[in-house]
C-alpha cells in the first residue's frame, strides 16, 4: 500500500508544479489585452472612432449597416451549397448581431425632435421585422430547407431595398 501512495503522492506533487508553472491569463478586455493608450488610433476594436463603439456601447448605425450588407453578400453567395452551411450561419448571424446593434441608436433625421423619434422608431421596427426574419431564415438553414431559405433571402432582399428607399440611403452596391 505505501507504493501506491508515493504514486499518488507523486503525482498530486507533479500536478501542483505544471500548474504553479502555467502563465497568467491576461486580463480579458475589450480593446485586447492592454487598456487604451494615448495615440492609439480611433475605430480600434473597444474605442470610439468610425465603427467603434459609441455612447450606447455599440457600433454606429453606420457600421452596423456595413456589418450587415457584408454579412448578407456572403449569404446571398453562398446561400444552398451544401459545403457552405457554416459560412453562411456565421453570416446570418452576424447580420443578426448587425440589426441588433443599430436598432437601438438614435437616427439622425431632419425636422423637430417628434419628427426625428418618429423616424428612430420606425428605423427600430424595421430592425425588429428584419431580426425576426434573419432568425426564420437562419432556422430554415439549421434544418435543411433551401426553397424556404432563398424564400427567405429574397425577401430580406425586399427589405433592404424598402427601407433604403424610405430612409435615403444610397447603395455602393
Amino acid at each position: 500500500m505505501k507504493t501506491t501512495w508515493r504514486g499518488v503522492g507523486g503525482l498530486i506533487l507533479a500536478v501542483a508544479m505544471v500548474a504553479g508553472a502555467a502563465p497568467a491569463q491576461p486580463e480579458n478586455r475589450p480593446g485586447g489585452d492592454r487598456p487604451a493608450q494615448p495615440g492609439d488610433r480611433p475605430g480600434q476594436p473597444g474605442q470610439r472612432g468610425p465603427g467603434g463603439p459609441r455612447d450606447g456601447g455599440g457600433p454606429s448605425i453606420e457600421g452596423a449597416m456595413k456589418s450587415i450588407n457584408r454579412a448578407f453578400r456572403t449569404v446571398r453567395q453562398e446561400i444552398g451549397k451544401p459545403d457552405s452551411k457554416p459560412q453562411v450561419l456565421a453570416a446570418i448571424n452576424q447580420m443578426q448581431a448587425g440589426a441588433v446593434a443599430a436598432k437601438g441608436q438614435a437616427l439622425k433625421a431632419e425636422g423637430n425632435a417628434e419628427q426625428q423619434a418618429a423616424r428612430t422608431l420606425e428605423f427600430r421596427r424595421a430592425m425588429i421585422d428584419l431580426t425576426r426574419t434573419l432568425l426564420q431564415l437562419e432556422s430554415d438553414v439549421l434544418d435543411g430547407k433551401p426553397s424556404e431559405a432563398a424564400a427567405g433571402v429574397a425577401k430580406i432582399q425586399a427589405m433592404r431595398e424598402q427601407m433604403h428607399e424610405k430612409f435615403g440611403v444610397k447603395d455602393d452596391e
